[in-house]
This record gives structure tokens, sequence and C-alpha cells, in this order.
């Protein structure tokens, strides 16, 4: 019971931080996805990652064995992939981040905002 509790607990608290970031977007496992800046003089820039799972509601499925798993490399990974594009498309799948909790279903969360671009003059 106590450790439902302290799972869910932390759970809150990630969708919580990811929601104060700016833009937050969420796709189940097997499926892109994609993010972007609303006009092209901005870029992204990647503030959390998180592939794994933290809760039951999101992509639900008879397949939760456990809401306490995320790939330690899910934020370098999307920043590699997105950071200082006007969009980008990554994959929510295991052989993108690795399988941090084998036959559980997982999801990708991106919380991300956009920085105007940098624009240097060409001497």
């Amino acid at each position: 019971m106590k450790l439902t509790i302290i799972t869910t607990i932390i759970g809150i608290m990630v969708a919580l931080a990811m929601n104060a970031n700016g833009n937050v977007q969420t796709v189940c496992e097997h499926k892109d996805l994609s993010i972007s800046c609303c006009d092209e003089d901005h870029v992204l820039s990647v503030t959390d990652a998180s592939y794994g799972r933290h809760d039951k509601t999101t992509c639900p499925s008879s397949a939760i064995y456990t809401t306490s798993c995320h790939a330690s490399n899910s934020l370098d990974t999307v920043k590699a992939a997105c950071n200082g594009k006007s969009s980008c498309t990554i994959s929510a799948s295991n052989s993108v981040f690795g399988d941090p909790c084998f036959g559980t279903v997982k999801y990708l969360t991106v919380s991300y905002t956009c920085e105007p671009r940098d624009r240097k003059s060409v001497v």
C-alpha cells in the first residue's frame, strides 16, 4: 500500500514538473511523437523527457506490471534529436530508448519550450 502511494505521488510530481515547463506531449509505445514550434523563428528546447511508465491511466493496457520505470537516457536522446530544430519526430520505442521495464507497455512524455532562433549576422 505504501509503495503504491509513493509511486502515485512520484508520478504526480513528474507530471506537475513537466507541465510547469511549457508544452507537454505524450505518445504511447510504438507511435511517433512529433513536436514543433508555432513559427520558424523559434526552435525547440527540450526541458524534460521520460520513456517508461509512471501511472496506469496514460496509454491504458492489460500489460502494466510496474508504474515506476524510466529509461535513464530519455532526456539526452530527445534533446539530441530535437533541440535547435523548429520541429522533430521521435519514436516511442525500445529500439530508441532501450527497455526500462520488460513486459510493461510504456509511453514517451516530452516537455519543451520554443525559444527564439539565434540570429547571428554573417560578415
